[in-house]
């Protein structure tokens, strides 16, 4: 167990931000090496090993809970937006259909990103876990999603010109996983009214009886109680326009580099 927490922008916070940082860089780069359609079979295998390496460390975290603690809590389920790609990667190697593949990967690339850019904002599951394991797991965790994001990116064109479609798909997508997390919410905290279970942090229960969303930014926005539907409406609004703050960055620097490339071939 910790001794004394992390605390928010202390040593361990402002070192894994870097890394961060750092790791979306490595990604970026390594993605743009490997851009070539020849090595889409290597990188769909790389991200299929590394989704079973997400199950393992999920399946891992989850006993430990269990043996420390002694009892299952439904707050365990895995099931919040950095646990999405754990659903998803597995199966990139095997899925056949170029739609349903460029949903799953423009989700990697674009949603997952958020996920990670929150997370190192204020990491609260690093910062307030009693266990210095459970702080690290979630730090590999989402170090490694920022890499994925990044990797996936520009290694899979997804910020090439034309690229758009995709984008659209992912949101689609993780509008699918946030109704299924509404499903649960809803199912689960009918069965165990005393749970704090929160999937995506958007629960009927939290948003509409104690307090807004949980998420930089609309927080701010949603200072007073409205209906619940609307709660959810400005909410895909928002990660959509989140994917597509990222998907514009992406694309920005994507570009600058080709252009580079270009005029360093020209010269030769």
């Amino acid at each position: 167990m910790w001794i004394n927490k992390p605390a928010v922008w202390g040593p361990l916070h402002i070192i894994s931000f870097a890394l961060a940082a750092t790791l979306l860089v490595v990604g970026f780069i390594l993605g743009k090496k490997y851009e070539d359609e020849k090595y889409d079979q290597k990188k769909d295998l790389i991200l299929t090993i590394y989704g079973f390496a997400l199950v393992a460390l999920e399946v891992f975290k989850e006993i430990f809970i269990v043996i420390t603690t002694k009892h299952y809590d439904l707050t365990l389920i895995p099931f919040q937006i950095c646990s999405t790609p754990m659903y998803i990667l597995p199966f990139i190697m095997f899925v056949k259909n170029k739609t349903i593949k460029s949903a799953m990967l423009g989700y990697l690339a674009f949603v997952a990103i958020i996920a990670g850019f929150f997370y190192f904002v204020k990491p609260v599951a690093m910062l307030n876990a009693d266990y210095v394991i459970i702080s690290f797991h979630s730090l590999l965790w989402h170090e490694s999603l920022l890499l994925c994001a990044a990797f996936t990116m520009t290694g899979y064109r997804m910020v090439e010109k034309g690229s758009i479609k995709t984008l659209i798909t992912s949101n689609i997508l993780f509008m699918i996983f946030a109704i299924i997390a509404i499903i649960l919410n809803l199912a689960l905290r009918n069965i165990n009214p005393a749970s704090e279970l929160n999937l995506f942090y958007i629960s009927y229960y939290n948003i509409e009886y104690v307090k807004p969303f949980n998420y930089p930014i609309l927080s701010l926005i949603n200072k007073t109680q409205r209906p619940y539907v609307l709660y959810i409406f400005e909410y895909f609004i928002y990660i959509a326009l989140g994917t597509l703050m990222f998907y514009g960055l992406g694309y920005g620097i994507n570009w600058l580099i080709n252009r580079k490339k270009a005029k360093t071939n020209s010269n030769q």
